[in-house]
């Protein structure tokens, strides 16, 4: 009996603490809306790590660039350029359709996620609870956490998948040689 009563009780506490609320007319109230209408959306640096890879993503209008542990892309002029880190190689393609490096991380429309519904609660992450919001696009549902108004994780879930993405650096300054191929790179054709 005594059990039972324990584990009625924890789950209690539990469920009082992880309260879920949804926000129907935010009116650009949202932490998330705050922090990113304060950024421009089309030139930036964002630095995120899922669990021990870092992911570098740059823009600069239609520029991308992407970067993990081994393979870096560029994309520019129409071109996707495909660098191997390890061996110091590229190829280069003609970009049939751009892809979207930051679908489920970063909002697509400023100006939507204004007035967007939102669920807000708070979750425990590494042993610290922050303040999150989470929007749902189509298929995507993304997760913004905060710390105080500091962006500190993403959670980026679909059907099929589910990452973690801590923020390491958010700004909008970008080198301009970040687009350009190193020159110890060979061109590889295919």
């Amino acid at each position: 009996m005594k059990k039972i009563i324990l584990i009625l009780l924890v789950l209690m506490i539990t469920a009082c603490g992880n309260e879920e609320v949804t926000v129907k007319n935010p009116d650009g109230k949202s932490l998330t809306y705050q922090y990113f209408s304060d950024l421009n959306l089309n030139n930036y640096t964002l630095k995120i790590k899922e669990n021990k890879n870092v992911i570098t993503i740059k823009k600069v209008k239609e520029n991308i660039y992407y970067k993990t542990s081994n393979l870096i892309i560029i994309e520019k002029n129409g071109i996707r350029y495909t660098l191997d880190v390890v061996n110091k190689t590229y190829s280069a393609t003609t970009i049939t359709k751009s892809l979207n490096y930051t679908e489920g991380i970063l909002p697509v429309n400023i100006d939507k996620l204004k007035n967007k519904s939102y669920k807000i609660g708070k979750e425990k992450i590494n042993s610290f609870k922050y303040t999150y919001e989470t929007y749902k696009n189509d298929k995507i549902k993304t997760t913004y956490y905060f710390e105080n108004q500091k962006l500190k994780f993403i959670r980026k879930k679909t059907d099929t998948e589910d990452f973690l993405y801590e923020v390491l650096d958010f700004k909008e300054k970008v080198n301009d040689k970040t687009f350009e191929i190193p020159k110890d790179y060979t061109g590889m054709v295919y």
